[in-house]
């Protein structure tokens, strides 16, 4: 079949329609890839925002965390002081407290002794008495002293 210039102008119409068919699907896939553009700008601007504000929120947990620590560290330092306080307490308690069990040992030791010198005040008493002091002599006084138990015993 011959060509005329007929059949090259419908053919030419043909690959224009079809051309523009084509460009018009490029343009829709264009602004639907043109759309997603966007939409996923958009999606990463907000997870970007999203970001910043979980690093700021770091930032201020680990300033917090910092703080925390301190205040820990000075509570525990306090803690020691007062255990090292408290052990020089008990120290000074259980040192108090033998010194009072020392004396209290003391005064029963003083108490019983004056109980056995009290029968021996009585007998001195009754045998200073029965003389005159005045004219004991020193014999006199040591034979008195024998009597209730208070002189030396010979050798």
């Amino acid at each position: 079949m011959p060509r005329g210039p007929l059949s090259d102008a419908s053919m030419w119409r043909v690959a224009l329609e079809t051309a523009s068919a084509h460009a018009e699907d490029v343009g829709k896939e264009a602004a639907r890839a043109r759309a997603e553009l966007e939409a996923a700008t958009a999606a990463a601007s907000e997870a970007q925002q999203i970001a910043d504000r979980q690093r700021g929120a770091v930032v201020e947990l680990e300033r917090s965390l910092a703080l925390q620590r301190e205040i820990l560290a000075s509570a525990e330092r306090d803690a020691a002081r007062a255990a090292q306080r408290n052990a020089y307490v008990v120290e000074r308690v259980r040192v108090a407290q033998a010194y009072v069990q020392a004396v209290e040992e003391r005064v029963q030791k003083a108490r019983a002794e004056l109980e056995r010198a009290a029968p021996r005040e009585a007998e001195l008493t009754q045998a200073l008495a029965r003389c005159d002091v005045c004219t004991l002599s020193v014999r006199d006084v040591c034979d008195v002293l024998l009597e209730v138990g208070l002189a030396a015993h010979e050798k």
